[in-house]
């Protein structure tokens, strides 16, 4: 009859005959069986996802080792031979290795071993088990170590709620994937509801080809993200959004209708334009983005300097799939204040002879007082001499210096509040860059 020794993980135990001593050390040797001049070998391994529980080899012995809570098991003294070996998590399905030789010269290193929430033959699935998914995941995925009936995997498995979808193989009789679609505005795309809890159940009738059942029943729970809006503008001039043809768009965590964003999201005070959709496919063959965006373009070309506005979302309007957005609703919006939004050479830069400077501003401007309030100094404050030259319909001015510039110097390009835009606008600050030449 077979013996059952049950080693501690990292224990060595060296009993007296007393029974005194007793210690530990990171291999666990049998002292009683086999003999100490019998061949041994060791095993050790990893659980992916960590848990607890036993790995137990039988065979003319039967050997148990502990998993510790991390995941781990390691083990010495182990009496060379032919296996079966299962591992056994108190929280995961099993695995089973079969027939498994061990000696001191081949040892059973597992590194990491993958476990399932679901129950033997499954060992692998995405989405993990509670995990929070993308709305845009295209299919489930589940592995099992044994090839499984298709049949009965797709007439004893179900979801809740509902996943429209089927259940093919993918490389094999034992990968699996559930491939699920839905409809959105008439056009199909890959996408699941946002902030929904979803639970895959597969009964333990579902067989092998061999004609074995499940462990047990089995359930993988997982949710989709929240919806959410991310807003993007232009960063310039200490306002979060540009004046001058502003890049207004929204990001979704999910495909959403056009439609509802028109209805759902608002400005305050209203900036006259239209949500017009940039992101999503239109076929099963164009997938959609991580994310799905939305630009407004605007009636008029530009937005005062220095306002603030209002995006709102209605959370009573179901953007997708009756769910309201998520998160903040309200979003915050400051334009830019009128000024300089590029330079030439650029601030702190350094650059080898340059001809003139050229800066660019986010309004027309009144070109009289610009360049009665512009300057380019050099080291010793010294203004140098040129002359000036506008451009694009005067919103660019260009300075051509009359001389070459010294190298290894530092110059100084500055701007008052006395420059005007054309409509007689006062800049709000001072504007100020130096670059370097080498």
């Amino acid at each position: 009859m077979p013996r059952r020794i049950l080693i501690p993980l990292g224990c060595s135990v060296t009993i007296s005959a007393f029974l005194l001593l007793l210690s530990c050390s990171d291999d666990v040797i049998n002292n009683y069986y086999p003999p100490a001049s019998a061949a041994t070998a060791r095993i050790s391994g990893q659980l992916y996802p960590a848990d607890s529980g036993l790995v137990v080899l039988e065979g003319d012995t039967t050997i148990e080792v502990n998993i510790n809570w991390i995941g781990v098991f390691q083990a010495a003294g182990i009496p060379e031979g032919t296996y079966d070996i299962f591992v056994v998590p108190a929280n995961h399905g099993r695995r089973i290795y079969r027939d498994v030789y061990i000696s001191s010269e081949r040892p059973f290193i597992q590194g990491y071993i993958i476990v399932s929430v679901l129950p033997w033959p499954f060992f692998y699935e995405t989405p993990s088990g509670n995990s929070t998914i993308s709305d845009f995941q295209t299919e489930i995925e589940i592995v099992s170590s044994e090839q499984l009936n298709l049949d009965d995997l797709k007439s004893l498995s179900y979801f809740e709620p509902e996943i429209a979808g089927e259940w093919i193989e993918s490389g094999g009789s034992s990968n699996f994937v559930y491939q699920y679609l839905s409809t959105l505005d008439g056009s199909q795309i890959f996408t699941l509801p946002p902030t929904t809890t979803y639970t895959l159940h597969i009964d333990k009738s579902v067989r092998t080809v061999d004609g074995k059942t499940l462990d047990s029943d089995g359930a993988l729970t997982f949710s989709t993200e929240d919806l959410e809006l991310h807003l993007s503008g232009d960063l310039t001039n200490r306002g979060n959004v540009g004046i001058l043809e502003p890049d207004l768009r929204i990001y979704f965590t999910t495909c959403v209708s056009e439609a509802a964003v028109r209805e759902a999201v608002t400005f305050d005070p209203p900036i006259p334009g239209l949500w017009v959709a940039t992101g999503c496919g239109e076929d099963l063959f164009d997938l959609p983005d991580p994310s799905y965006s939305f630009k407004y373009f605007m009636f008029e070309s530009t937005l005062p300097a220095e306002k603030d506005y209002t995006l709102s979302v209605s959370k009573s309007i179901g953007l997708v799939a009756g769910s309201p957005v998520g998160g903040d609703s309200v979003f915050h919006i400051t334009t830019e204040s009128y000024g300089i939004i590029e330079i030439y050479p650029s601030d702190r830069g350094t650059i080898r002879g340059p001809r003139y400077a050229h800066v660019e501003f986010n309004a027309v401007m009144d070109t009289a007082s610009v360049e009665a309030s512009f300057s380019i100094t050099d080291v010793d404050g010294e203004v140098l001499p040129g002359w000036p030259r506008w451009v694009n319909s005067n919103r660019g001015y260009l300075y051509y210096f009359d001389e070459p510039l010294i190298s290894n110097s530092i110059y100084r390009i500055g701007l008052t509040t006395d420059a005007k835009t054309a409509e007689g606008m006062n800049l709000t600050r001072e504007f100020e860059s130096i670059f370097f030449t080498p």
